[in-house]
C-alpha cells in the first residue's frame, strides 16, 4: 500500500494564496470581455470595479476564489490600467463579494451543486 504524501506548510500556503502574475500574465488575466467591461462600468465606485476585476482575473487563472488581501499588489495595477482611483477595502461589503462570485461563475458557465 502506498503512502499518501501530504503537502508541506509552504506548499499549503502557496496553494491557498492568490497567484503571482508577471506583467504579461496580468495583461492576460485582468483583461475583461466587452460585456463584463460594460457591467463593471455600471458599478457604483472604483473600489468595487477594482475588486471585481481582481476576482475575475484570479478565477480566470485558477478556477478558484481567494480571500482578498488589503495589500494585494494587483489593486494598483488594475487601478492604473483602468484609470480608477485607488482601492479602499472599507468600501466593499461581504454581500458584494458574494454577488461578484456569482456573476463570475455565471460568466464562466459554472453551476453550483444543489
Amino acid at each position: 500500500m502506498s503512502v499518501l504524501q501530504i503537502l508541506t506548510k509552504d506548499e499549503i500556503k502557496n496553494f491557498e494564496s492568490a497567484p503571482k502574475f508577471d506583467l504579461l500574465a496580468k495583461n492576460h488575466f485582468f483583461k475583461m470581455t466587452d460585456a463584463l467591461n460594460h457591467m463593471t462600468m455600471e458599478m457604483k465606485n472604483d473600489s468595487n470595479k477594482i475588486l471585481f476585476i481582481l476576482m475575475y482575473g484570479y478565477f480566470k487563472a485558477t478556477n478558484r476564489f481567494f480571500e482578498i488581501q488589503n495589500d494585494d499588489e494587483n489593486f494598483t495595477y488594475i487601478a492604473t490600467r483602468n484609470n480608477f482611483n485607488s482601492f479602499n477595502y472599507n468600501e466593499v461589503t461581504l454581500r458584494t463579494i458574494q454577488r461578484y462570485k456569482q456573476l463570475i461563475k455565471s460568466h464562466f458557465g459554472i453551476n453550483e451543486y444543489t
